[in-house]
């Protein structure tokens, strides 16, 4: 099935409108990350498109299972090792 054609099967399940709306992320987001996704993989179950710092889990019959935003972060300093217990 082309990417195209998931994009146009998408259903949004409660669940991943909950998300949405907690990370503030729209529905154009969502389906211009399926269209438009750098990275796509999966198995027969589901696939998981990346665009950016946007997820999009999507199982096979086009409902929209939940949406991941990475968190961007600085790079870590010995003081946030030490922070967590890590490095002394």
């Amino acid at each position: 099935m082309s990417l195209r054609a998931d994009a146009e099967r998408l259903r949004p399940t409660a669940h991943s409108l909950a998300k949405m709306s907690a990370r503030g992320v729209s529905w154009a987001d969502v389906v211009e990350t399926v269209r438009d996704a750098s990275v796509v993989y999966g198995s027969d179950r589901g696939r998981v498109h990346q665009r950016g710092d946007l997820g999009v889990v999507v199982a096979r019959d086009g409902a929209v299972v939940t949406v991941l935003l990475a968190e961007r972060r600085r790079r870590w300093t010995d003081a946030d090792a030490r922070a967590r217990g890590g490095a002394r």
